[in-house]
């Protein structure tokens, strides 16, 4: 029920009074929960405050105002600006995105430090606007107390684009009524989809003193602690950047809190047990995990390497002029595999930082910030997408006048390491500033030369009636570590994996022939490994971070890229306009064979090649990191998995005869996490063989999105595939497909200033 009932004034014609929020009491007491709806969109028509106050009126006009509109679209045949609804192959796409007719564009937000790691941080958000107490966003403000029963109803109203729901910390069944449909900490989700979110409000630590008293929630509404989570309704450049993100604030259950009444299945008494553990108590040695985690600079990391020191290389193939990298890359690294000058030890895989863990696991993450600030990746500027992508004149004594963003377009000098799925304590390990955490507590970040400490648990944890917390292991498979700062440290490859695995599960890096320690000094690759499971089969696992937002160096659109390495259709063929038939075999008639590289066979790509043996049982563990949100659409040819291959509650990932069999994994965008379970490598009849993996959709593909499955020891192939010109340039060819295929997408975002 709401904030009434259907004879409290005001009395309205749909029995109201209506919300986007109502605490639903149900006949049986126990199964009471408070429910939310978010509804969303992109292409929201909006206006700025000097749009017209009265209506014009002229019948075509009305409210319409070109030259006050968001984004507007032009019309040069009619000689004007106007507004449009529904549009697409517009960039930028009309209007903004709304959640609930709100939005907090983060451009807005950042106070004194000017910093992207602060955009979600209300206390640095007071110094914007001093006069407004409370600066929690505009959007929808979710409330509950710890252990309430939540539904979160939500639905895609318009237009065009893909979305991504992330609600940080709590975790839900991908379908509610199914227990064995897997935990999801992301809904991917498309034009008029629904789907519902059911949890228990997570716990989180006891209130912490603070100048000598207990801290008091800083919203002024509860005199007991409260802490604060993220959600986003399109967790994705453009979606933060028009503000599509909101905070869910869970109070302690020892004081009531304003306008949030108790449910009667979770009683409010300051005699409750808000004590909290992160890690169950006398947990074994085994299960202790300890990881020392450094960001540093590509310009410093790599500058040992003898191939185009300190950059980070995307595709190497061709003369160095031609090959496709970026100056600013920074990375997560493991701590000992650098040296004491802070460069990359010889021999350690350049890639994405990939963690693993058992079920169960108790895992201390420390973090180190080695981001000089004097390094070249702070002389550039991010373009913020528009109508963010505003210039202010400044003068500078050496260039005179420049035009320099209005917004800070840098990327953040700050880490952080948000966990998906893990349990956590967010007012200490987080990874990210969200709403009040950090007020009287410290930053859940590191700036330069400091260090900051996380403890998360590979399981859940639920705590009784009695107060009395439990800790269940749970297989939760592949999952992103997310950065601080959501706009401008993805593209320049600050992202992560973590897996965790079968409890009690041993593990060996490379492939099946050359297998190893994972450990640093192994030399081997984290992204192949063997894993061995204490009872069951051992399977061939697979990390894949596809990333669509990766920049290069050139102001020049991003590339989609595997674990930093793309296999673009440009570095593939001499001539632009060729016949792209033969762009994956690897029998192509390189033009760039005089690389001065390290030589590779002709034709193979450059991003992984992950190898099996026929019959193996394998996981591909998929995440997309932070990126442009486009919609991914993934597949491996001549394989199948299962949608939902979970077992006991989802504790486990395993054979599920309930689950639908998928050939290919569509809405894989930014923050997806999924695990791509196959039988047996080479299909059901074990054949050896080459088998594709990519990004289905053609300009994914093109843009480097793609690699090769190799099962076994295939022949080496004979002859030369030799391209002959495109097909769309004979004479009566159809047009050009590549503006539809970029009619429902989002363009990556630019760089502007000195590389």
């Amino acid at each position: 029920m709401g904030g009434g009932t259907i004879s409290t004034p005001p009395v309205r014609p749909d029995g109201g009074p209506t919300s986007w929020k109502a605490n639903i009491i149900t006949t049986n007491a126990t199964d009471s929960y408070r429910e939310f709806l978010l509804e969303f969109q992109d292409l929201q028509l909006a206006y700025d405050q000097g749009s017209r106050k009265t209506p014009d009126p002229a019948k075509n006009k009305g409210w319409r105002d070109g030259n006050h509109a968001v984004n507007p679209t032009v019309f040069p045949e009619f000689n004007e600006i106007r507004p449009r609804l529904v549009s697409t192959g517009n960039d930028p796409i009309p209007g903004t995105q709304s959640v609930n007719y709100y939005n907090e564009p983060i451009a807005w937000r950042l106070g004194q430090f000017k910093d992207l790691s602060y955009a979600f941080d209300n206390q640095t958000a007071l110094d914007v606007n001093p006069n407004i107490p409370n600066p929690d966003p505009w959007t929808p403000l979710m409330r509950a107390y710890q252990g309430d029963n939540v539904q979160v109803r939500t639905l895609v109203g318009a237009h065009v684009l893909a979305h991504q729901f992330n609600l940080a910390g709590p975790t839900w069944f991908a379908e509610p009524s199914w227990k064995n449909s897997g935990y999801r900490s992301n809904q991917p989700m498309g034009l008029s989809e629904h789907f519902e979110l059911l949890f228990k409000v997570p716990s989180s630590s006891a209130p912490l003193p603070v100048n000598g008293s207990v801290r008091k929630c800083p919203d002024g509404t509860s005199n007991a602690n409260c802490v604060d989570y993220f959600y986003s309704t399109s967790f994705d450049q453009k979606g933060i950047a028009h503000g599509l993100w909101g905070i869910f604030r869970s109070y302690d259950p020892t004081a009531t809190a304003t306008k949030v009444a108790a449910l009667p299945n979770n009683a409010i008494s300051s005699s409750n047990n808000v004590t909290y553990a992160t890690c169950p108590a006398n947990l074994p040695a085994s299960q202790k995990r300890v990881y020392n985690i450094t960001a540093v600079t590509s310009q410093k990391a790599l500058s040992g390497q003898s191939f185009a020191p300190g950059e980070l290389v995307f595709n190497s193939r061709g003369p160095q002029q031609g090959i496709v990298s970026t100056l600013n890359g920074v990375l997560y690294v493991r701590s000992e595999d650098l040296d004491s000058n802070g460069v990359l030890k010889p021999g350690v895989a350049i890639e994405p930082l990939i963690l693993r863990a058992n079920a169960g696991d108790c895992i201390d993450i420390n973090l180190t910030n080695k981001i000089d600030p004097s390094s070249r990746v702070f002389r550039h500027n991010f373009e913020w997408p528009a109508p963010f992508n505003i210039t202010v004149p400044q003068t500078n004594p050496t260039d005179g006048t420049v035009q320099v963003p209005a917004y800070n377009a840098k990327m953040s000098g700050y880490v952080g390491l948000h966990p998906q799925l893990l349990s956590y304590d967010a007012a200490t390990s987080f990874g990210m500033n969200v709403g009040w955490n950090s007020k009287g507590r410290a930053d859940q970040f590191a700036n330069f030369n400091e260090t900051v400490k996380y403890r998360w648990y590979a399981g859940r944890i639920d705590r009784a009636t009695n107060g009395a917390l439990s800790y269940t292991p749970v297989e939760l498979g592949a999952l992103n570590l997310l950065p601080s700062d959501s706009m401008f440290q993805t593209p320049n490859g600050v992202f992560a994996q973590m897996i965790i695995e079968p409890a009690g599960s041993k593990w060996q890096c490379g492939d099946p022939d050359s297998l190893g320690s994972c450990e640093p000094g192994s030399g081997k690759s984290r992204a192949s490994a063997t894993i061995t499971p204490p009872a069951g089969a051992k399977f061939r696992e697979f990390s894949i971070m596809l990333s669509d937002a990766l920049v290069t160096s050139a102001p020049a659109p991003g590339i989609n890229a595997i674990n930093y390495r793309t296999e673009p259709t440009t570095h593939r063929f001499a001539t632009a306009g060729t016949d792209v038939s033969c762009m994956t075999s690897n029998t192509l008639a390189n033009p760039f064979v005089t690389s001065p590289n390290p030589p590779v066979q002709i034709g193979e790509p450059q991003t992984p090649i992950f190898k099996a043996n026929p019959g193996d049982q394998v996981r591909f563990r998929m995440t997309h990191p932070i990126g442009t949100g486009n919609s991914e659409v993934f597949t491996i040819h001549g394989h199948s998995w299962q949608r939902n291959p979970y077992q006991n509650n989802s504790s486990v990932i395993g054979f599920n005869n309930l689950s639908q069999w998928m050939g290919s994994r569509d809405n894989h965008g930014s923050t997806d996490h999924f695990d791509l379970v196959i039988q047996k490598a080479g299909g059901t009849f074990n054949r050896a063989g080459d088998y594709l993996y990519t990004a289905y959709l053609p300009e994914d593909a093109s843009k480097g999105a793609w690699g090769i499955f190799r099962v076994g020891n295939p022949a080496a192939p004979t002859g030369v595939c030799q391209p002959g010109p495109s097909t769309e340039s004979a004479p009566g060819a159809r047009p050009p497909i590549q503006n539809l295929l970029r009619r429902f997408r989002n363009q990556p975002l630019k760089l502007s200033g000195t590389p």
